[in-house]
């Protein structure tokens, strides 16, 4: 196996690759990333038996052929390399010379035997979907998923296909974020799934603002074709919670705040919050918000601004985090707050059909 191409192509295909393979593996081989050399180009591939990613670069191939290197070196290598072209030739025993300018590297691979191959599609997609428009609504929901929880379908994104609709549900247990986005798929399809989130994670990466993404279905795995790259990843088969039973039908009160104002108010009064107190409350009355925060090893915080507010005088608490992730994923320039009492859910609207909810925090002041 022997070729060459551009440090520049290899990096970039190396980025996308690399991040999904474990740093801690009981198989040696998931530490490496699967080379074949074909016609004109150097196929990468990495999994971590649950995610796989499948990446190509433009290549001078002089013998066709494949192997395994370790993935972390050959990154590590391509970052440090001068720009202008890498000439690799691997040996049958799974030794790679790796050549650039002066530098010369020997790197010792695995055969491809013991590589597991990410899935294959066939057919058309399920559905196909504009990059730009795919990563808007994953940048605004995947946040809340959870990244580590006993419960695996709160470590995924939820999506549900019905009527020609794309729903998007994410959900960690403390806050939920739901958006719902019309795509061209077949009128009769219906159907849900959970992705984990290293997918999610990985396929946001992966999205630029041209161009379409190709969603195909497979058994339990799902695939996300972006251009060339292939993104395969297993799905996590478990039923997920009865969300819509935990968003308010009505509410009692509705404010109308400047996002970007409200938002460097929170961050003001999160200042004076710890891990033993964490929550915000938030007080409306009239036409004004306070905003406070009390610590007793710190000390407290107060902060008003106008308000567009509707309903009886209202205190509830926030944990601020949870406030300010929303509020940064969102472009509005204002957003409505829906508030039922101070026990129950809040819910931020911002355009189209998007919702965010976010668990009260009980505080004694605001109890009822």
């Amino acid at each position: 196996m022997n070729f060459t191409a551009q440090k520049t192509d290899l990096l970039e295909s190396l980025q996308k690759t690399h991040a999904i393979v474990a740093t801690k593996s009981t198989l040696s081989i998931l530490a490496n990333v699967l080379l074949e050399a074909l016609e004109n180009k150097v196929v990468l591939t990495t999994t971590n038996l649950q995610v796989g990613i499948r990446c190509e670069a433009p290549a001078n191939v002089t013998d066709t052929g494949g192997s395994t290197l370790p993935v972390r070196i050959l990154f590590a290598l391509m970052r440090e390399l001068p720009s202008g072209e890498v000439s690799i030739e691997i040996d049958p025993d799974n030794v790679a010379s790796i050549r650039s300018g002066s530098s010369f590297f020997k790197v010792l691979g695995i055969s491809t035997d013991e590589f597991p191959r990410i899935g294959e599609f066939e057919g058309e997609p399920l559905f196909t979907i504009e990059q730009k428009l795919l990563r808007g609504i994953l940048h605004r929901t995947s946040f809340a998923v959870s990244r580590e929880d006993p419960r695996h379908f709160l470590t995924g994104m939820y999506f549900s296909i019905d009527k020609k609709q794309l729903m998007l549900v994410a959900t960690d247990g403390r806050r939920l974020s739901r958006i719902v986005q019309e795509i061209a798929v077949d009128e009769e399809y219906t159907g849900s799934l959970i992705v984990p989130i290293k997918a999610i994670e990985e396929l946001e990466k992966m999205l630029g603002d041209e161009g379409e993404v190709q969603v195909f279905l497979s058994g339990n795995q799902v695939g996300f074709k972006v251009g060339t790259d292939l993104l395969v990843s297993l799905l996590i088969d478990a039923k997920f919670p009865d969300y819509e039973a935990v968003i308010p039908k009505t509410c009692a009160a509705k404010a109308v705040l400047p996002r970007e104002e409200f938002a460097a108010n929170v961050r003001q009064a999160a200042l004076l919050t710890s891990e033993q107190s964490s929550s915000v409350r938030f007080a409306f009355q009239g036409e004004e918000l306070l905003i406070t925060a009390s610590t007793p090893e710190l000390g407290e915080a107060r902060v008003t601004m106008p308000v567009k507010y509707q309903g009886e005088p209202l205190a509830i608490g926030f944990n601020p985090t949870c406030v300010k992730d929303i509020l940064n994923c969102m472009e509005e320039d204002e957003i409505t707050l829906e508030l039922t009492d101070a026990v129950s859910p809040g819910v931020i609207r911002g355009e189209g059909n998007f919702l965010h909810l976010i668990m009260p925090m009980r505080l004694p002041e605001v109890e009822t």
